[in-house]
């Protein structure tokens, strides 16, 4: 009777958690240690690699048992793709093994087979095969998180002040960064380039300085800005 009575208790345990929701079970924090193994970004750090062009102050690092948190502080405003978007609002995310940017969980960067992956607009591909996209700023966004956060520690650099070398003066609330991000140098210059010469994203604007173009992943991704000072 008691054989009887153990195999029936833990015929229910086995029934009970084959049938959990998967999105349900709490996930393991090995599904996030892979990806977090490629960041060179462990705290907090006010030296940055790919936000320190656009004034971001610092780089806040939260960790919980099944995500981390990455926030960015600055007052600067990026505008990618005729798109605004306050330094102060970025959220990078990793969490189920998937790295994000907090409310759009449907673009990621993950690892697969030892291979880091994107998937963006549905489609998924080796990173280093990805081709960004001419109308997804949250994707260019994306790319510049994971960036920043696989940085070698020599390329990251205390922010200094931008106007310090320029006559033009502006509050950073003032500031934006009308930014590109390609897969070659040439490529990413021609479309900043391009959207610099069109005029609809910096109308009622003054240029600060010159265009900045930085390049990653071994040349693979890069980045190119143009500071203005707007109304």
């Amino acid at each position: 009777m008691k054989i009887f009575t153990r195999c029936f208790t833990f015929l229910i345990l086995l029934s009970f958690f084959s049938c959990q929701n998967p999105e349900q079970q709490v996930p393991s924090i090995s599904e996030n240690e892979e990806l977090l193994s490629l960041f060179t970004v462990k705290e907090t750090t006010q030296y940055l690699g790919v936000f320190d062009k656009f004034q971001a102050e610092e780089l806040t690092v939260e960790k919980t048992p099944n995500a981390n948190l990455y926030r960015l502080k600055g007052e600067s405003i990026l505008r990618l793709k005729s798109k605004d978007f306050p330094i102060s609002s970025l959220i990078f995310k990793v969490e189920r093994g998937k790295f994000y940017l907090q409310g759009n969980e449907r673009d990621f960067i993950f690892q697969s087979e030892g291979k880091t992956k994107i998937t963006a607009s549905g489609r998924t591909t080796d990173l280093l095969d990805y081709e960004p996209s001419s109308n997804s700023s949250e994707v260019d966004l994306l790319l510049l998180g994971f960036l920043e956060l696989t940085a070698p520690n020599e390329k990251r650099y205390h922010p200094k002040p931008l106007l310090e070398n320029h006559r033009i003066q502006c509050s950073f609330w003032k500031t934006y960064y009308l930014t590109a991000v390609n897969t070659t140098r040439a490529t990413t210059t021609d479309e900043l380039s391009a959207a610099v010469e069109s005029g609809v994203y910096n109308v009622g604007c003054s240029k600060i300085g010159g265009v900045d173009v930085s390049c990653f992943f071994e040349s693979h991704f890069c980045i190119a800005t143009q500071a203005y000072c707007c109304d």
